[in-house]
């Protein structure tokens, strides 16, 4: 019935406009360009304003002069007695003006004042009093004068009520229409289907130049785009349907342009809809012929380059034809970086759609012009009783004749650098983008008895400025990974010295390790820089304790990335972004025989030790001993699962001692070390083991 209602109150809507006189037309056309002007001459005054009000804003949490606050509300006062301004406006002024009251000296009085202003002006409509109204709800509660109201429960039949209440040519009902065609987006796509079109069309019978249509598709597209909306949203038909529907109706003008449609059509990952995409397309570049159109620049581009490659499909010979004619169209027949672009868009291309051999061929086209870069790899080599500061590292005879591993690969989208230098970089005279010519940063990496080291060598010019406080050494940003697929660390350091680590990011899973991190706070990371006199050294050093997990063995490898952050940011293994994994250079053991293994396996046998005494000490009440408290522990869990892995343990660490032999020292780390050093989280393990037997058997 409601409805029912709904259509009849838009017929009879319609025959009103359909009587409307030329005068009383030309008073609706009128009314409409004045309200276009004035939003137009708000959205100006409004950019205005607030740069005035930003002029003296120092940023963050500092303090700032509000002269610059009060000459922009000064300005919007008389902006008031602008007669281009309508009443909508008009609210919208009075509530920044209110804001800047608040925001110059906590004037509370002075901004409710403000928002009380709308109430006294002339010919205030009730769409306009309702606005004023929500306007001033909302300083009130922002100034906590008025509780936040409850949400109310909005079903269909609020919606419709919604709509029942206003007449189907006015304003509120536009905006109830809006709220009801976003309700049923939230719903599925059906339901819009089956609701959305009779209501667009009651609407359009009783105003004809009504944005309704518009609101359709952007409700619609809206669910497309949410992740939790209905699937069927997401389907090649509905869009099929969708843009079929908006094109239903005559006038251009209330229908979303070309360039939305094709934009949304370009969204779905798909050839079924590649008839209607070069349909919009076509239409989009037809209209930016035309001056007095406003085309977005970013659609008409896509537009075009869509057109120059719809008629590929799936044949991938025809992609890296189409790749090199629309160079030559671009006047860019040679240009091998653009061409390089293209040929990776289409393989991506081919790949989303599912033609995993199309996107090989294209990209075989492509590995002709930039020739696949082999994957950095370094080694990490022995060095027994390496001295323990960076001083002695550097001045030693060790590391003067170890390999260093230059930072050469520029970091970010370097095509251009990389077509132009191929992929053999090593060894190369490195230079600015000026051409100034530098000696690029150098990685040194090393492992004893205590842990992992890495020594960054930077070399600079301005060591001058940087003692004397007037430069930095640049900063470092780098990442380790204990194995192909383990976490990896993130640390961000300066070169100064004593400069502070940022060592609090990390990417963490169950890898069996507890969710260790490395940080300097908990003693598993140390990071320091040396001054020297042709740049600075910083030393990296991770115990073993930390990464027990990823001993040497002669198979593992590390993965690890060191981006330095001057001359463009140069990279060890060549990433393109931050925490671009897939580039981390391979880093390997060298020199890590049975002996040095021992010696590193016997420096962690006493942590270990600790940590598995720590958990049964009932003085430090451990993760082991208060699982047997009868009251705040879990006797039956601490007796079935705690107290044999404490019996099986406890022989191998009362045997740890200083002298140990290499073989007994094996032989304890093999069989209880890990497990000991681990103890903490095989409880926690256990405990979730336990609970999940007790809660999911009947």
């Amino acid at each position: 019935m409601k409805k029912i209602a709904i259509i009849a109150v838009a017929v009879l809507a319609a025959g009103f406009a359909l009587a409307l006189t030329p005068e009383e037309k030309s008073a609706q056309e009128k009314a409409r360009a004045e309200a276009k002007a004035s939003a137009e001459a708000w959205k100006t005054l409004r950019k205005e304003a607030e740069e005035i009000a930003n002029k003296d804003f120092k940023g963050g949490f500092a303090n700032y002069w509000h002269d610059s606050i009060d000459a922009a509300r000064e300005k919007l006062e008389k902006a008031l007695e602008d007669p281009v301004f309508k009443n909508r406006e008009k609210i919208d002024i009075c509530r920044q003006i209110a804001q800047y009251r608040l925001e110059a000296t906590r004037d509370e009085k002075g901004a409710i004042a403000e928002v009380e202003k709308p109430f006294a002006f002339k010919d205030l409509s009730d769409d306009d009093r309702k606005y004023a109204e929500s306007r001033r709800g909302d300083l009130r509660r922002l100034m906590g004068l008025d509780p936040k109201p409850e949400q109310e429960k909005r079903d269909e039949a609020w919606y419709l009520a919604e709509l029942a209440k206003n007449e189907v040519k006015s304003g509120a009902y536009s905006r109830a229409l809006n709220d009801y065609f976003k309700f049923c987006a939230e719903r599925d796509a059906a339901y819009f289907k089956a609701k959305v079109p009779d209501l667009v069309k009651g609407k359009l019978a009783a105003d004809e130049k009504s944005d309704c249509v518009r609101q359709a598709f952007q409700s619609a597209t809206w669910n497309w785009r949410n992740r939790a909306g209905d699937k069927a949203f997401k389907s090649p038909a509905f869009a099929a349907w969708l843009v079929g529907f908006v094109d239903s109706f005559p006038n251009a003008q209330i229908k979303p342009s070309s360039a939305d449609k094709f934009q949304y059509l370009r969204g779905f990952k798909t050839h079924d809809l590649d008839a209607l995409s070069e349909k919009y397309a076509r239409a989009v570049v037809e209209e930016a012929k035309d001056p007095n159109n406003k085309v977005n620049p970013n659609a008409l581009k896509a537009a075009e380059r869509f057109l120059a490659f719809c008629k590929v499909g799936d044949n991938a010979g025809r992609a890296i034809d189409a790749c090199k004619d629309w160079l030559k169209a671009q006047d860019k027949a040679d240009d091998k970086v653009e061409l390089a672009k293209l040929l990776a868009e289409q393989a991506q291309d081919f790949l989303t759609c599912g033609n995993e051999a199309g996107a090989r061929k294209i990209w075989q086209a492509r590995e002709k012009i930039v020739p696949p870069r082999k994957p950095v790899k370094f080694a990490c080599k022995w060095w027994s009783g390496a001295p323990h500061d960076i001083r002695g590292i550097v001045e030693s005879g060790f590391f003067a004749k170890a390999e260093k591993t230059p930072l050469v690969y520029k970091y970010g989208d370097n095509l251009k650098f990389l077509i132009e230098t191929d992929s053999a970089l090593t060894g190369r005279e490195m230079t600015t983008d000026k051409g100034e010519k530098f000696r690029p940063s150098e990685l040194f990496a090393f492992c004893d008895e205590r842990g992992v080291k890495f020594l960054l060598r930077q070399y600079l010019d301005n060591m001058d400025d940087i003692r004397a406080g007037f430069a930095n050494a640049p900063g470092v940003e780098s990442y380790v990974a204990t194995g192909i697929d383990s976490p990896y660390h993130c640390i961000m350091f300066g070169a100064n010295e004593g400069a502070e680590v940022a060592d609090n990011f990390l990417t963490q899973y169950d890898n069996g390790t507890g969710y260790r991190v490395t940080q300097e706070k908990r003693g598993t990371l140390a990071c320091s820089s040396l001054y020297l006199a042709d740049g600075t050294a910083t030393l990296v050093e991770i115990p073993w304790a930390a990464v027990f997990d990823s001993l040497p063995d002669g198979k593992n490898a590390w993965y690890v990335e060191f981006l330095n952050w001057s001359h463009g940011g140069m990279s060890l293994g060549g990433s393109i972004s931050v925490h671009n994994r897939s580039s981390f250079a391979e880093m390997r053991f060298e020199g890590v025989d049975a002996k040095a293994l021992a010696a590193i396996k016997r420096t962690l046998l006493l942590p270990a030790r600790n940590v598995f005494r720590n958990s049964i000490n009932p003085r430090s009440n451990g993760d082991a001993e208060r699982w047997s408290d009868p009251v705040l522990g879990d006797q039956a869990f601490y007796l079935a699962k705690v107290k044999p892995l404490v019996e099986e343990l406890k022989p191998f660490a009362d045997r740890i001692s200083r002298e140990l032999t290499d073989a007994e020292v094996v032989e304890i780390y093999d069989k209880a070390g890990v497990a000991m050093l681990n103890f903490d989280y095989e409880i926690a393990r256990l405990r979730r083991e336990w609970l999940e037997e007790k809660l999911t058997t009947d």
